[in-house]
């Protein structure tokens, strides 16, 4: 579970 909020939490710097 953490690992997936991570993932998006990265997703959306990456975006940035």
């Amino acid at each position: 579970m953490l690992d997936f909020l991570i993932q998006e939490m990265n997703r959306e710097q990456a975006a940035n």
